[in-house]
């Protein structure tokens, strides 16, 4: 970490904190705060912040840790009952939306290709905003939450194989490798969430009953870092959404 870089993450974390308590203080949600010092010092406006692939980093992990704390407050069971309507209203949001949004793009003389890329990305929702809201009104135990969470993560999983298709959208890729590489993708997906759900089952309450004997809150805390960053790395590795993997202990775990 340079200096240029921690005095920009200072900088941040300063005005972060200041607007956060007005708004506060204004009955307002703080995310409101921390879109208007990103949209304030960004290299769009007063130009602060520079260093833009280290605060991405940065605030990808933190969408990690956001995750992982929804996981702890999420069930298994819950999530199970509530399947058909998270893949159902997540399937019917993603594609109507996606193709209200293609249709008028088309209409308006965008590209094909063009179009596809700007729907998929109208479509998607942001995780780490309606989280954050949902957290801080304290609502996470309400049925409508859980299923607003449950389409967020569908909508990530959906981002997953939107970005696979993307790049094959250029000419000269046929149709055929485009379906083997959707495929590999999603078979990977599947065998990466059962592997971490069993991780998860079998293997991270005889690693926390270790880490009981020790009655060390240090090692507590240290081996939950690891763990949910060894969750992250792993779905990163397999070209993932990071966060989900973040999800998935953070639910485990809480079980």
């Amino acid at each position: 970490m340079d200096g240029d870089f921690f005095s920009q993450l200072t900088i941040v974390l300063t005005a972060s904190l200041i607007l956060s308590t007005i708004v506060k203080r204004l009955g307002q949600p703080s995310i409101l705060a921390y879109i208007f010092v990103g949209c304030l010092l960004g290299p769009t406006a007063f130009a602060k912040v520079t260093s833009l692939d280290e605060f991405a980093f940065i605030s990808e992990f933190g969408v990690v840790f956001l995750l992982f704390t929804l996981g702890l407050e999420f069930s298994l069971d819950r999530l199970v009952t509530l399947k058909r309507a998270v893949f159902v209203l997540g399937s019917v949001q993603v594609i109507v939306c996606s193709l209200v949004f293609f249709i008028a793009l088309h209409q308006w003389g965008i590209s094909t290709q063009a179009s596809f890329v700007l729907a998929g990305s109208l479509a998607f929702s942001s995780t780490a905003i309606v989280s954050k809201l949902l957290t801080d009104r304290q609502e996470l135990g309400f049925d409508y939450a859980q299923l607003a969470v449950g389409m967020l993560l569908f909508q990530d999983l959906a981002a997953i194989l939107f970005l696979i298709i993307t790049p094959n959208l250029a000419d000269g890729v046929s149709n055929d490798v485009m379906m083997i590489t959707l495929s590999q993708a999603l078979g990977k997906g599947l065998i990466l969430f059962l592997v971490l759900m069993a991780v998860g089952k079998w293997i991270l309450p005889h690693i926390y009953h270790e880490v009981a004997k020790t009655h060390s809150d240090e090692i507590f805390v240290l081996s939950t870092l690891v763990i949910i960053l060894l969750s992250s790395w792993i779905t990163h590795y397999f070209h993932l959404s990071m966060a989900l993997g973040g999800f998935v202990i953070g639910m485990m775990l809480g079980e």
